[in-house]
């Protein structure tokens, strides 16, 4: 995820780099070494960025990290408030839809949110007929707040960067919308590093303006994909 974001491809060249090799990151581990983890776990990382947002200039959150379902509603409230105030406090937050798809309303559930970016897979055909595209489970909308969800899409099949075993191979191929997201996640990098005055609100207008809409479609109730291009004049 950190190299889908920033990476420098140095060890392939320049070939794998990331959407933003200049930027800087900041990242908080919430997950043990089997990618589980626990709602306190991800409270305590939104209340440390509230707290150090502005010493260390996070202007984005990338949250590649998917809630299918939540046993302790009391908790998934806190953890949705504090994601609520990030947003209100100038920080964009950009989040996985999850790998929950293709039925309706299969939204991760930090992504069913009003105020974040959900980002969904949607591969534009690159692939043809591939098997395991990971548009095909792709959370999809609407969302259980009844809105359209998921924000954007980008690709997220076979996304190539950063292995965390870099003796034995420095990049590995994975799938999912956790790759999606940080695609989105260095866009608006990029964004905010040319327009730094922009609100996350002017932030998710903007994707909106500039989404590719030929790519729509309606079984993901989904604006459209990223369009770097247009998102960049």
């Amino acid at each position: 995820v950190a190299g889908c974001v920033a990476g420098n491809g140095r060890l392939s060249r320049g070939i794998y780099s990331g959407m933003h090799p200049g930027c800087r990151l900041v990242i908080g581990k919430v997950l043990n070494n089997r990618g589980e983890g626990r709602i306190d776990h991800m409270i305590k990382a939104m209340e440390w960025i509230l707290q150090n947002s502005r010493e260390w200039n996070i202007r984005i959150v990338n949250i590649s990290v998917g809630i299918a379902e939540c046993r302790n509603e009391e908790k998934m409230k806190v953890l949705l408030r504090c994601m609520e105030e990030l947003w209100k406090s100038g920080i964009v937050i950009v989040c996985a839809a999850g790998n929950s798809g293709p039925e309706p309303m299969t939204i991760s559930l930090l992504g069913a949110l009003k105020d974040v970016i959900t980002v969904g897979c949607n591969e534009g055909g690159y692939f043809g007929k591939a098997k395991n595209l990971c548009e095909d489970h792709s959370g999809r909308g609407p969302s259980i707040y009844a809105m359209k969800k998921p924000d954007v899409v980008a690709p997220g099949t076979k996304i190539i960067s950063c292995n965390s075993n870099y003796k034995k191979n420095p990049y590995i191929a994975r799938s999912g919308t956790s790759m999606a997201t940080p695609v989105v996640s260095g866009a608006i990098a990029l964004l905010l590093s040319k327009y730094p005055q922009m609100s996350p609100k002017d932030v998710k207008l903007r994707l909106y303006q500039t989404a590719n809409r030929s790519c729509d479609r309606k079984e993901q109730h989904v604006w459209g994909c990223l369009d770097l291009v247009r998102l960049m004049h």
